[in-house]
Parts: structure tokens; sequence; C-alpha cells
């Protein structure tokens, strides 16, 4: 596992880098908002590479915190995504869809015996889970290419961004609440000894208040199944063009 997140990698930045930039980004406004006036720029632009720096390793943090709960998700939801859009009974696509897909990739790789119907699948339930975990891998490794697959690429980072989130949803939700006490409390300081309003307080207690609503209201469970289950479909119809 690499050290840090690539930051030129599309995925890495996208699915691993943005959220923890979300997570630490009210705490860090929050506390520039108490920086005096008289900070010289180069350490402001030090303290801004360093900052970066713990993000894309803290990156590799957040890929690792969503993998370790990304089991727990798949037993709740019945299976993995994309493994449950080639099942039968999932009802994820309807029975001729499904045909499809499993006709297209026997002709890729002829041992993959698939269960005829949604009857056979539940006759040996074990025996089709395995059938169907090799059809999955198999379309993973053949759509490796980003442009060539741009749709499957667009919908595994919605899902990696939105599973990175919620399994960092405590400590987003701590540094948001955090970021907005602190932002308040420097606004309320200069508005007593009547200095002039900052508008980096402004913007951490104005930010801190925004992401602690979305991290309760929007960051949840479901949220994040709505983009693994995008993904899975995407995965299984590119079955078709390969």
């Amino acid at each position: 596992m690499p050290a840090v997140v690539n930051l030129l990698d599309q995925y890495e930045r996208r699915a691993r880098f943005y959220p923890v930039l979300l997570v630490l980004m009210p705490a860090a406004i929050g506390a520039a908002s108490w920086l005096p006036v008289s900070v010289d720029a180069p350490g402001l632009a030090g303290s801004a590479a360093a900052g970066t720096a713990l993000a894309a390793l803290l990156g590799q943090l957040a890929r690792d915190q969503g993998k370790a709960k990304e089991p727990e998700l798949f037993r709740r939801w019945g299976g993995k995504p994309s493994v449950r859009a080639l099942m039968y009974s999932a009802g994820v696509f309807d029975a001729k869809t499904v045909a499809r897909f499993h006709r297209k990739l026997r002709e890729l790789d002829p041992e993959l015996d698939f269960p005829v119907s949604v009857d056979e699948e539940a006759e040996n339930l074990d025996r089709a889970h395995a059938v169907y975990e090799s059809a999955n891998q198999l379309l993973l490794s053949r759509t490796r290419d980003r442009e060539k697959f741009r749709l499957v690429f667009e919908e595994n980072v919605n899902y990696g961004y939105r599973r990175n989130l919620w399994a960092m949803k405590p400590a987003g939700l701590l540094l948001a609440v955090l970021g907005l006490i602190v932002g308040v409390a420097r606004l309320a300081l200069q508005v007593i000894r009547e200095q002039p309003v900052s508008m980096t307080a402004a913007c951490a207690a104005g930010l801190g208040t925004v992401l602690a609503i979305l991290w309760i209201v929007r960051v949840r469970e479901e949220w994040v199944r709505v983009a693994a289950d995008a993904y899975g479909r995407q995965l299984a119809s590119a079955s078709q063009s390969l």
C-alpha cells in the first residue's frame, strides 16, 4: 500500500483525498481564524503544504477505514452489489437481461457454469454465488480501461467517495461541530472587543453548520448503497461491450 494518496490519480484524488479534505476543512478554517494578522505569507504557504501532505496520508487511512466496513455493508445488503447484479433472484435486472449477461460472460470464459433460471440458482445458492463471484472478478479485470469504460469508472469513483465519507462520519461530524464552535467563539470575541468581523471565522461557523447538518441528514448507509448499486449495474452492463 502506498504511503500517501497519489494526487495525480483521478480515483485516489476524488474518492480518497477529497473526503479527507471535507472532514478536515471546518476545523482547519476555524483554527486559521485565530491566527494573528501579522502571520507571514511564507508561513501560511508552508502550513498549507504540510496540511495537504497530511490530508494525502489520511486519504489512505480513509480508504482502509472504508474497506474495513465494506464486508458488514455487503452482509446487510445481501451481497456485493456488483455480484447481485448478475443474480436472477436479486431482481436488479429482469431475467432476460441477466441471461444475456451470462451468455456474454460465458463466451469470455466457458468454464463459468451459470444457473439458467432463478429456480436452478436457488437449488444450490452457494455454488451459484461462487460462479457469480468469479464472473465479477472477470468483469473487474476486463474493465480497467478508464476511457473505454468511463461510466464504470465514474460510478466506482462515486461509490468510493461515498463509502469513505460514510466511514469517516464520526470524525467528520466532530470536526464540523468543532469548526462551528471555534468560528462562533472568534466572532463573539471580535464583537465584544468591537473589532472588525473576521470573514474566516464567519466561513468556519457557516461551513461547520452546513457540514454538521449534511453529516447527520445525508451521509448515511442508504446514501452509500445508492452509489454501490449504480456501480454494480454499470459493471454488469459493461459485459455487453467486452
